[in-house]
């Protein structure tokens, strides 16, 4: 069974996935979550804006089951990623090489398993901003 708890309060955003979509970050991480995943991969902005930012060539990083939100962005394909072994087989199915490591960098993209390894998620990561 899976429950999903709905927030009590919202804040508020600063920026909008319409007003960023023009800028672009040093870094851009896609968290994990099941529902975030779902929220963001159904956000036509919200695709446009990471795919904007990921043709900049600066990183992105997605953990858990935030790599099905690469797959809605057409960043998948013919990438090698990690994420949750729940979205292997979607992966997969998108054209990526699946590898079951605690993190996996191909080029810009960094991915990483789920909370457990956030060590070498975060070490990479901060490869990649130094490396900038």
């Amino acid at each position: 069974m899976v429950q999903y708890l709905k927030p009590i309060l919202w804040a508020k955003a600063i920026e909008t996935f319409l007003s960023a979509a023009e800028k672009t970050y040093d870094l851009v991480v896609l968290t994990g979550g099941a529902w975030n995943s779902t929220v963001v991969r159904s956000d036509a902005d919200a695709l446009k804006f990471i795919r904007i930012n990921f043709a900049s060539g600066r990183p992105l990083a997605a953990i858990c089951s935030a790599a099905q939100v690469l797959i809605d962005s057409g960043i998948a394909k013919d990438r090698q990623l990690t994420g949750t072994h729940a979205v292997k087989i979607d992966l997969i199915n998108a054209g990526a090489t699946y590898i079951d490591k605690p993190v996996v960098v191909d080029g810009q993209l960094i991915t990483s398993r789920n909370p457990d390894d956030l060590v070498a998620f975060v070490t990479a990561i901060a490869d990649a901003l130094n490396g900038m």
